[in-house]
C-alpha cells in the first residue's frame, strides 16, 4: 500500500515508481509521478524478480524508456515464473531511444513462463526510435506464458514490427483478451514482415477467445485483424475482428488479412467484419496467405480492395479472396464462407484469390464453402504497362526525376493516366 507522487528521471536501469525491482510481492501500490529510465522503467515498479507477484497495482503517471528495452505502465520486464495481476495503466507509454523494444501499456513483459491476468491499460503507446524499436502493444511488448482477461482501449504506435493491441510478440497464449485502440506500424522492411494484428503481433501459440475493436494499419507484411502472423502448430479459435485493416506495403508481397496476414496453423470458429485494403496481392477476408494451414468454419463479412499497382514487384498472383489471397502449400478449407464485396485489378476469387500446391500435396482441400459477395475487376492487367510504372517509380525513389518524366510522357502517349499513389501509382487508360 505505497504511493508516489514525484517525478523520476534516472539515466540507468531498473527504474520504478514505487520500487526498482520487486523480488517478492506488492500489492495495492499507485505511482502518479512521471518515471523516466533506459531499460527495465514501469510506472510503479522496474522489474518483478522470478517467481515474484504484483497485483492491484496502478500507474498514472507518465512514462518514458529512453534507451533500451522493456518500458510498460506499471512493471517495465516481468522476470520467468513472476505473475502481473489486476493492474490498470493511466499514463502515456513512450519509447524514444533507438532500441527501445518490448513496449506495453502495462508491461514490457517477458518471453519465458509469465502469468498476465486481468490487466487494462488505458493510455496511448508510443514508440518511436527507429527499425529496432520491435515488439510494441497496449498490454504486453511480449509474453512467453498466458494473458487472460485483459483489455487495451489505447492507440499503439510502433516504427518497427511486432505491433499489437495485446502482445507483440511471443510463444504465449491469450484467452478472453479484448483490444479497443487503433493498431500502427511505419516499419517498411522486409525481414520481418511488419507482424501487426489487433491481438498478437508475431508468434503466439493459442489465441481463443478474443476480439479486437481497433483498425490496424501497417506499411509491410503480414498484417492482420487478430493477428500478423499465425505460426506452425499456432491454434486460433473463436476470434472476432470489428476493425479496418490496411497496408500500404511497398515489399515483394503482402499477406494480409481481416483475421490474420499469414496462417501456417489452424483457425477455427473466426469471423471477420472489418474492411480489407491493401496495394497488392496476397489480401484476403480471413487471411492473406496459407502456407501449411488449415481454414476452418470461418466467415468473412468485410469488403476485400486492392488497388493492385505493386511498385517493386510485378508479381500479381491472387490479388484479393473472400477468404484467403492465396495458397503456397498444404492448405485446406472447411464450412467457410464470405459476403463481402472484392475489388482488385484481376486474379481475384470469391474464396481464393489463388490456390498452388506443389507435388507432395497436390490438391487443396475446399469443402462446403461458398460466397456471395460482388466481384468488380478495375485493372487492365498489362505487363508492359505495369512494368514501364514499377521503372518510373524507381526512377523517382532514384530521385531520376528526368527520366521519369520521360516515361510518364511515354505512358502518356499511349493513352495511359499514371496516378501517384502512397509507395507506389496506379494507372488507367484515358
Amino acid at each position: 500500500s505505497c504511493v508516489n507522487s514525484s517525478d523520476i528521471d534516472a539515466n540507468g536501469s531498473t527504474v520504478g515508481g514505487v520500487a526498482g525491482r520487486s523480488a517478492a510481492s506488492m500489492s495495492h501500490c499507485y505511482n502518479y509521478g512521471n518515471v523516466a529510465g533506459n531499460n527495465y522503467t514501469g510506472g510503479v515498479v522496474g522489474d518483478i524478480s522470478s517467481k515474484a507477484i504484483v497485483n492491484h497495482c496502478s500507474n498514472h503517471g507518465t512514462v518514458t524508456g529512453k534507451s533500451k528495452a522493456y518500458t510498460g505502465g506499471v512493471a517495465g520486464d516481468v522476470s520467468t515464473g513472476a505473475t502481473l495481476d489486476s493492474c490498470a495503466n493511466y499514463g502515456a507509454v513512450f519509447g524514444t531511444g533507438t532500441n527501445s523494444g518490448y513496449v506495453g501499456g502495462v508491461t514490457g513483459g517477458g518471453t519465458s513462463s509469465i502469468t498476465l491476468s486481468r490487466l487494462v491499460n488505458h493510455a496511448p503507446v508510443t514508440v518511436s526510435g527507429g527499425a529496432s524499436t520491435d515488439y510494441v502493444a497496449g498490454i504486453a511488448g511480449a509474453c512467453g506464458g498466458t494473458i487472460t482477461d485483459s483489455y487495451n482501449y489505447g492507440a499503439v504506435s510502433n516504427t518497427s514490427y511486432g505491433t499489437a493491441g495485446i502482445a507483440g510478440y511471443g510463444v504465449g497464449k491469450a484467452y478472453r483478451c479484448v483490444n479497443l485502440g487503433n493498431v500502427a506500424t511505419t516499419y517498411t522492411g522486409t525481414s520481418k514482415y511488419g507482424n501487426a494484428g489487433g491481438i498478437w503481433g508475431h508468434n503466439g501459440v493459442q489465441i481463443y477467445d478474443c476480439v479486437n475493436y481497433g483498425d490496424v494499419h501497417g506499411f509491410a507484411s503480414y498484417i492482420g485483424g487478430i493477428a500478423g502472423d499465425l505460426n506452425t502448430y499456432v491454434r486460433m479459435d473463436s476470434c472476432i475482428n470489428y476493425g479496418n485493416v490496411f497496408s500500404n506495403a511497398s515489399s515483394s508481397h503482402l499477406a494480409v488479412g481481416g483475421v490474420t496476414g499469414v496462417c501456417r496453423g489452424s483457425m477455427t470458429r473466426c469471423l471477420n467484419t472489418g474492411n480489407v485494403s491493401t496495394v497488392g496481392h496476397g489480401t484476403g477476408g480471413i487471411t492473406g496467405l496459407v502456407q501449411s494451414g488449415t481454414v476452418d468454419r470461418c466467415a468473412n463479412l468485410g469488403d476485400v480492395v486492392s488497388t493492385g499497382q505493386f511498385p517493386t514487384s510485378g508479381n500479381k498472383n491472387g490479388m484479393v479472396g473472400g477468404i484467403v489471397g492465396y495458397t503456397v502449400s498444404g492448405a485446406a478449407f472447411h464450412d467457410c464462407y464470405n459476403m463481402g464485396d472484392l475489388s482488385g485489378p484481376l486474379n481475384m476469387g470469391g474464396l481464393i484469390g489463388r490456390a498452388a500446391a506443389t507435388a507432395s500435396s497436390a490438391d487443396i482441400p475446399l469443402e462446403n464453402c461458398f460466397t456471395f459477395g460482388r466481384l468488380t475487376v478495375t485493372g487492365e492487367g498489362d505487363p508492359a504497362i505495369d512494368a514501364l510504372v514499377m521503372q518510373r517509380y524507381e526512377a523517382k525513389k532514384s530521385k531520376n526525376f528526368a527520366e521519369a518524366d520521360r516515361i510518364r510522357d511515354e505512358l502518356k502517349a499511349q493513352g495511359i493516366e499514371v496516378t501517384d499513389i502512397p509507395n507506389g501509382a496506379k494507372w488507367k487508360k484515358i
